[in-house]
C-alpha cells in the first residue's frame, strides 16, 4: 500500500461554502548548503549541511518577486508528508520574511548569512532520519496565519505552502549525481489536455497524490504543492520510472461515484538520465450535479424560441449534424425511404422563422403510431438544443442509469446517432420488422427524457457539469 494516503483539504480552491481561498504564494523556497550555495540535485552529505533559503528562486536569488512578507513556520517530513521528522516544537521553527527574502529566525536553529544583502539561511536540524530508502526528505514553509493544526500535513495546507525536496547521503562513499523529476497537476477547465495559462480557471491543484514506480514496484509518493508541482529525486543512472496520478477515492470517472475526469494520460514514463527531468503534466476536470438545467421538448417547441434565435444557426447545424456525420433524426413516417424518414432543419439561407417553424411542428408531431425512431428523435433533438443553446451547454456528464456511474453526453449522442442512422431506424413501429432496434430506441428514449425533464426539480437529476474550480480534495 502506498504511503501517505490520508485526508487533505486544499485551501487553493473554493470550499463548499463558496468562500474564495487565498491565492498561490509568490516566490519559492529551496535548500542550500552552509555557504548559501545551491547543491546539485539537492543531494547533501550530512544533515547538518542542509539550510532553508527562500525568495525569488535559486536562479535569481537577489532579484524579482519573492515571498510575501510575514512570519512562516517550517517543517521537515518524508517525501509523501506522512511522517513528521522535525523534532523540535513548531514555535522554534519560525522564519521572518521581508523584502521577499528570509531575514531572520526566531528560534534556536543555526542562522547564517544568505547570498543576498540582508538575507539569512536557517539550518533545518534537528530532524530525524527519513524512512525513505533513498534518504529523501521534504521541507515545507507556510505562513503562520495559515497554519491549521489537525488539517493537511501536520497543519500545513498544500495550497498555502511552499515545498522543496532534498536528499542526505546514507552511509559512506561519494555523493551520486541526481535527477530532479518534476511535473505539475492542473485544473484542465477546457478539457483539452493542456495547461492554458490564459484560461483563468486553469489553476494549479495542490495536495494531489502522485506515485512513482520502478520496474512495476512502488518506489514512493508525494503530494503537489501550492504551484501544483510534484518532485522526486532519483539517482542519475538511466533508470526508467513510471509516475502515476491518483484521484481521491472513488477514483476517476467512470468508477461509481467518481466525479474526477482525467483529461490526459494518468501515468507516464521518465528516464533518470539528466539533472532535470520533466515528468508528466496531469490535467483533470471535476464535475458536480447541476440541478434544473434540462428543458423538455415542449419548451423547445415554444418558449425556447428566443434562445434559438440568439444562437442561430448553431442550433440548426447541431440538429442536422456535421457533414458526413448526420444526426439522422427520424420523422413520424414509418418507411424505409430515408428521403421521407429523416428530418432536417432548413439551413441557411432559409430564414430563422422558416427553420423554427419546421422544427416546432416536427417536435410535437403525432406519435400515435408508436414509431420509436420518431419518439427517440424528438427527445434527442431537445437534448441537443439543451446542450447547444440552453442551460446545460458545454461538457456534460450524465448519471445515465442513476447508479453513480457518469458517462459523457457526447458519448450518448454518438451512441444514439448509431441507432438513428441504422438503415432500419425508419421502420421501428409496433408492427414493423426492426423490433430489436425498436426496443433499444425506447430504452434510450427514457434516458434522454430524464435528461430533458431535469428542469423540473421534482424529477430525477442526472446531469453533471464542470465545477469552476477543483473544490475540496480528500484522500
Amino acid at each position: 500500500m502506498a504511503e501517505g494516503r490520508f485526508f487533505i483539504v486544499s485551501a487553493l480552491l473554493l470550499a463548499a461554502s463558496g468562500t474564495p481561498a487565498a491565492a498561490q504564494l509568490s516566490g519559492s523556497i529551496y535548500t542550500t548548503n552552509q555557504s548559501a550555495s545551491v547543491v546539485n540535485g539537492n543531494n547533501y552529505g550530512n544533515k547538518a549541511h542542509v539550510y532553508l533559503n527562500g525568495g525569488p528562486g535559486p536562479s535569481s536569488p537577489c532579484s524579482g518577486g519573492g515571498l510575501p512578507s510575514g512570519n512562516y513556520y517550517f517543517q521537515v517530513t518524508n517525501p509523501s508528508g506522512s511522517v513528521l521528522l522535525s523534532t523540535d516544537a513548531i514555535t522554534n521553527r519560525v522564519v521572518v520574511v521581508s523584502g521577499g527574502k528570509i531575514v531572520a529566525h526566531t528560534g534556536s536553529h543555526t542562522v547564517k548569512n544568505g547570498a543576498c544583502p540582508g538575507s539569512k539561511i536557517v539550518q533545518l536540524l534537528p530532524f530525524a532520519d527519513s524512512p525513505n530508502s533513498g534518504g529523501e526528505y521534504k521541507v515545507w514553509m507556510t505562513p503562520v496565519a495559515s497554519y491549521a493544526p489537525g488539517s493537511g500535513f501536520f497543519g500545513f495546507l498544500p495550497s498555502l505552502t511552499k515545498t522543496d525536496n532534498f536528499k542526505v547521503k546514507l552511509g559512506g562513499g561519494p555523493l551520486l549525481a541526481q535527477s530532479v523529476i518534476r511535473g505539475h497537476k492542473f485544473y484542465d477547465f477546457n478539457a483539452n489536455g493542456d495547461w492554458d495559462l490564459s484560461v483563468s480557471q486553469e489553476v494549479p491543484v495542490a495536495g494531489w497524490l502522485v506515485e512513482i514506480y520502478k520496474n512495476g514496484i512502488f518506489d514512493g509518493s508525494t503530494h503537489t504543492d501550492d504551484a501544483g508541482r510534484y518532485t522526486f529525486l532519483r539517482t542519475l543512472d538511466g533508470s526508467t520510472y513510471v509516475l502515476v496520478e491518483v484521484a481521491p477515492t472513488p477514483g476517476f470517472i467512470p468508477s461509481p461515484g467518481a466525479t474526477w475526469l482525467a483529461t490526459g494520460p494518468t501515468q507516464g514514463s521518465v528516464v533518470a538520465n539528466a539533472p532535470e527531468v520533466a515528468g508528466p503534466e496531469f490535467g483533470n476536470l471535476k464535475f458536480e450535479l447541476a440541478p434544473g438545467v434540462g428543458r423538455s421538448k415542449g419548451f423547445w417547441h415554444n418558449q425556447g424560441e428566443p434562445l434559438l434565435a440568439e444562437c442561430d444557426p448553431a442550433w440548426r447545424e447541431a440538429l442536422n449534424g456535421p457533414v458526413g456525420n448526420p444526426l439522422c433524426l427520424r420523422t413520424n413516417v414509418s418507411t424505409a425511404d430515408p428521403a421521407l424518414s429523416i428530418f432536417t432543419v432548413p439551413a441557411l439561407p432559409a430564414s430563422f422563422a422558416t427553420a423554427f417553424g419546421d422544427w416546432s411542428n416536427y417536435v410535437v408531431g403525432d406519435a400515435a403510431l408508436g414509431h420509436a425512431g420518431f419518439i427517440l428523435s424528438t427527445q434527442v433533438g431537445a437534448a441537443v438544443l439543451n446542450n447547444t443553446c440552453g442551460y446545460m451547454q458545454g461538457i456534460v456528464y450524465v448519471d445515465r442509469h442513476m447508479d453513480g456511474v457518469l458517462v459523457s453526453l457526447a458519448a450518448m449522442f454518438q451512441g444514439v446517432r448509431t441507432l438513428l442512422c441504422d438503415p432500419g431506424a425508419g421502420l421501428t413501429g409496433p408492427n414493423d420488422p426492426f423490433q430489436e432496434l425498436r426496443d433499444q430506441m425506447l430504452a434510450c428514449t427514457n434516458e434522454f427524457t430524464v435528461i430533458n425533464n431535469s428542469g423540473d426539480l421534482s424529477n430525477p437529476q442526472p446531469v453533471y457539469t464542470p465545477r469552476a474550480d477543483p473544490g475540496i480534495i480528500e484522500y
